[in-house]
């Protein structure tokens, strides 16, 4: 069984990881099997590392902590997969429990503190966004009494914990609580540099150069700072997701894009390299979209960049661009069914003139009764916002008729009138052909997944035939309607579904995890042919 979800984990089929899962809780659920803890804590954590599939890992874990010969090691290890999964209350209350075990071993417990210290951060600073400066003071001194339970003293290997504590005593909010927090920031960023350079001399492993850059921030040294990012988003170590939650550090934690801050570079510079990594994906607010085009508007970029990242910044300010046609679908500025974007009417057909028109699913904005019966929105409630339209955020639009419609079993698309205009500073550009079979081509999507901010996203292309696309973005629910592009930001399709078991296409057997998207060229002629 436990060779079944490995090849799964291998071959990237959720599907199969599911069924390995089912069969791995079935034997779990036995009290007459001896459990091997050893064995359920590698497949937890390879189903973390490898893919991120926290929810399969949460599921396992559960099974394995509930049973009456379960370890505290595995017990700390579900409270995790419950913070990973963001259920944050649970999984604070199952770790304060278990931080009392003298039996813990000293791994799992420099682990625990860890933990601590990551969800007390992360509520800090949602209580200080809210304004709550109360709440936020007190959340940050109990976040950094976790991360310094152990560290220096008693484990000084755990630098992560340190350069945590470096961050949070860094922000202005800490010297209400420690009146001598910037000095004790300074020398604890001065002991993890020690420790990461005794236990990586080299400083390449994943997390190092970064650890490096913030230890560097104490000391308001950004030009160093700088210097060790370009490490890591030059090293083969880091993948999309180390340098994502790098980059959500020094965007969240040190404030770099902050008015006035120095730093705002370093932020652009490590979203543009997650943008270049294979299952990348990027969530930022309408606010954050317009004030990274206003901070990079500013830069000397090809002296902060230098040539050798330069192109794949600007293609990543491509991106921020892209961003302002998408709109949010849904019955309130508040929620969202689904996800849209507009496009000169002369890109469908030169008989639509150059106005600006909305592109979305058949199965988003229908007044078919079926389609409404599985959730689409009827025409005359659906409401349109867009998040990063410079003048038009938290307008709220509805559609004014709808020009074309196709439904989900043929094109899956809409073409409708918005009540008033809209007008972005560019418009997209036609991919003129799809993607060629058998490549490392990469495509990207742009969209409101589950109704939240805007996403960017960027993985591998599969396969096309012709209206249909198949790729391997990370897309979820809300994201249907979503524009899908090339690798430099030219539109090639509309993404309409996605599944653990899509049908393959031009005739090759099986099913695999794949999302599908409708060449936009077909749309086009479609929308062309409507109107002779």
């Amino acid at each position: 069984m436990s060779a079944d979800l490995t090849a799964a984990l291998e071959s990237g089929s959720r599907r199969e990881a599911w069924a390995a899962v089912a069969d791995l809780l079935a034997s779990l659920s036995d009290p007459m099997r001896a459990l091997d803890a050893a064995a359920i804590r590698r497949l937890v954590l390879r189903l973390m590392a490898r893919r991120r599939w926290f929810d399969m890992a949460e599921v396992l874990a559960s099974a394995a902590a509930s049973r009456p010969d379960a370890t505290l090691g595995l017990r700390r290890l579900h409270a995790q997969m419950l913070m990973e999964r963001g259920f944050y209350s649970e999984a604070l209350e199952r770790l304060e429990r278990l931080r009392h075990h003298a039996q813990l071993d000293s791994f799992d417990r420099g682990e625990l503190y860890g933990h601590l210290g990551r969800i007390y951060k992360d509520r800090f600073l949602e209580a200080s966004a809210a304004g709550d400066q109360a709440a936020a003071r007190a959340l940050l001194g109990r976040a950094v009494e976790s991360y310094l339970t152990l560290f220096p003293e008693e484990r000084p290997e755990l630098y992560w914990h340190g350069i945590n504590a470096v961050a949070l005593l860094s922000r202005r909010e800490a010297r209400e609580v420690f009146p001598d927090a910037q000095e004790r920031a300074r020398h604890l960023a001065g002991i993890v540099m020690e420790r990461v350079a005794a236990k990586d001399p080299a400083l390449t492993r994943q997390y190092s150069p970064a650890t490096m850059a913030e230890a560097c921030l104490a000391n308001r040294d950004y030009a160093k700072a700088m210097e060790w990012i370009r490490r890591a988003v030059t090293s083969t170590e880091e993948n999309a997701f180390s340098l994502a939650s790098t980059m959500r550090q020094f965007h969240r934690v040190w404030e770099l894009e902050a008015p006035g801050s120095e730093g705002a570079g370093i932020v652009a510079l490590l979203r543009s390299a997650v943008m270049e990594r294979e299952g990348a994906s990027l969530q930022m607010s309408g606010e954050e979209v317009r004030a990274a085009n206003k901070a990079a508007g500013a830069m000397d970029l090809q002296a902060v960049f230098g040539a050798d990242r330069f192109d794949s910044y600007e293609n990543y300010r491509r991106g921020l661009d892209r961003c302002a046609s998408v709109a949010r679908i849904g019955r309130s500025v508040e929620t969202g069914n689904g996800t849209g974007f507009v496009v000169p009417g002369k890109l469908l057909s030169a008989k639509l003139g150059g106005g600006f028109l909305l592109v979305t699913n058949a199965h988003v904005v229908s007044a078919d009764e079926a389609l409404r019966a599985e959730g689409a929105l009827h025409p005359d409630e659906a409401i349109v916002t867009f998040a990063a339209l410079q003048g038009a955020a938290n307008r709220e639009f509805t559609l004014r008729r709808i020009l074309f419609s196709s439904p989900p079993a043929q094109l899956d698309a809409v073409v409708a009138e918005l009540s008033d205009e809209v007008n972005p500073a560019s418009a997209y550009p036609l991919a003129p052909v799809l993607p060629a079979r058998n490549t490392e081509a990469t495509l990207r999507v742009i969209g409101h997944p589950s109704g939240r901010g805007l996403s960017l996203s960027s993985n591998r292309f599969l396969d096309h035939e012709a209206p249909k696309l198949h790729y391997r973005t990370a897309t979820e629910g809300g994201s249907s309607g979503s524009p899908v592009f090339t690798h430099d930001w030219r539109l090639v399709a509309l993404h309409h579904a996605g599944g653990e078991a899509v049908p393959k296409l031009n005739g090759q057997p099986g099913a695999y995890q794949a999302n599908e998207g409708i060449w936009m060229r077909s749309i086009c002629a479609a929308v062309e042919e409507s109107l002779t």
